[in-house]
């Protein structure tokens, strides 16, 4: 399944109303905050990697390569930035900022600290993770309607029963499921994609 990786800068001081962990949002609340964000003085990007991609590399590498360029494609709020992202294994050193709890290293050209929690802590994190979540989430609805026996609209790509049951039934297909990803290594019904 896709890689969505989301980057969010905005003015030191100023916060949208209502923007935390897109995971405590319904979606018609993240889609409202989604349109505040792209309204306001924020910026914020999107990178997507399709599975393919994601074979070719691992999915640390590919989500560390989705991160640089989500970071690279947006307009940092001070001349000199700190990238805080919510995540784990991207950065290999431990941070020495304990109210942060996590590693540090750059992204890019920026230095950069994993959060433990990230998107609940942090303004900008849930920024970026309504952005990237919203947009994954269309995605996936459009992929319903050419998939609809896979149930897209409802999981999202997510690895819920129903969607592993819509896997044994009808197989994974090579331009929506990652053949890396171990639940997928040894199914043997593969589909090539809008196969009947």
């Amino acid at each position: 399944d896709l890689v969505a990786t989301g980057a969010f800068s905005i003015r030191i001081g100023v916060l949208i109303e209502g923007v935390k962990d897109s995971k405590l949002l319904s979606e018609k609340s993240r889609v409202k905050l989604l349109r505040e964000i792209i309204a306001s003085e924020a910026t914020a990007s999107v990178d997507m990697l399709q599975p393919p991609e994601i074979d070719s590399l691992d999915i640390l590498t590919a989500t560390r390569q989705s991160m640089q360029t989500s970071v690279s494609l947006v307009t940092p709020s001070t001349p000199t930035p700190l990238i805080i992202f919510d995540g784990r294994s991207i950065l290999r050193k431990p941070t020495p900022d304990a109210s942060i709890r996590g590693a540090h290293g750059t992204l890019g050209r920026f230095p950069a600290v994993e959060a433990d929690k990230g998107d609940l802590r942090f303004h900008d994190v849930a920024g970026a993770s309504i952005v990237a979540k919203t947009i994954r989430d269309g995605i996936m609805a459009t992929i319903h309607e050419a998939y609809p026996e896979y149930g897209f609209d409802e999981h999202k790509a997510y690895g819920t029963k129903k969607h592993q049951d819509a896997l044994a039934k009808h197989g994974p297909v090579r331009t929506i499921h990652r053949s890396s990803f171990s639940p997928m290594k040894a199914m043997t019904n593969w589909r090539d994609a809008l196969e009947t």
